[in-house]
C-alpha cells in the first residue's frame, strides 16, 4: 500500500499503468500456451483406453447404431445420407502426478515462447519517473523489441532471463491447473 501510494504521488495515476500494452502481449502468449496447453499434455500422458471385447458391443453397438443413424437423418433429412454414430469419450482418470507433469510442461512452454514480451513488459514497469522533458527509453513494445533485438544480442538479447522465469512458470502452472483439474472431479 505504501508503494502504491508514493508511486501516485511521485507519478501519477498514469504509473499504475506503465506496461500495460506489453502485459496483454504478454498474457496473450503465455496464458494462451499454458491453459491451452494443459489439455493437450494431458491427453498426450492419457494412456489409450482399451478396446471393448466385440461380442458385448457387437448387439449393443448395431441397436444404438441404428436408432443414432435414424436421429441423425432426422436431424439433417436434406444431406440424404446419415451422419455417422460418434461415441462419447472414455473418460481416464489421470493420477494427480501426471496432471503435474501436465502443468508444468505447458507452464514452461508458455514461459519459453513469451520470455520476449514478459522483458519488455519488465522494462517498461521497471521504468522510473522521467525528468521533465526527458524521453523515455522505449516509446513503444514493437520499439523496445526492435531495440533490445539491435543492441542486445539478437534473439538472446529478448530472450534474457528465460531460465528464472521458465522455473516459475512450470511450478506456478503445475500448481494451478493440475489443483483446479483434480478438484473439479470431485465436485
Amino acid at each position: 500500500v505504501g508503494m502504491t501510494v508514493h508511486m501516485l504521488k511521485t507519478e501519477g495515476v498514469a504509473a499504475l499503468y506503465k506496461g500495460i500494452t506489453a502485459a496483454l502481449m504478454r498474457e496473450a502468449t503465455y496464458s494462451t500456451v499454458r491453459i491451452g496447453g494443459y489439455d493437450f499434455v494431458k491427453h498426450l500422458l492419457t494412456p489409450a483406453p482399451l478396446p471393448s471385447s466385440p461380442s458385448s458391443s457387437s448387439s449393443s453397438s448395431s441397436s444404438s447404431s441404428s436408432s443414432s443413424s435414424a436421429a441423425a437423418a432426422a436431424a439433417s433429412p436434406a444431406l440424404g445420407s446419415p451422419l455417422p454414430a460418434v461415441s462419447a469419450p472414455t473418460k481416464v482418470e489421470l493420477p494427480f502426478w501426471k496432471k503435474l507433469t501436465a502443468g508444468a510442461v505447458s507452464g514452461a512452454v508458455g514461459a519459453a515462447i513469451s520470455n520476449p514480451t514478459d522483458l519488455v513488459k519488465n522494462r517498461f514497469q521497471a521504468e522510473g519517473p522521467l525528468a521533465p522533458g526527458a524521453v523515455p527509453r522505449y516509446r513503444s513494445p514493437l520499439g523496445a523489441f526492435a531495440h533490445i533485438y539491435r543492441t542486445e544480442g539478437g534473439l538472446r538479447g529478448l530472450y534474457r532471463g528465460t531460465s528464472p522465469t521458465t522455473q516459475r512458470a512450470a511450478i506456478l502452472t503445475a500448481t494451478q491447473t493440475s489443483s483446479y483439474d483434480h478438484i473439479k472431479q470431485w465436485l
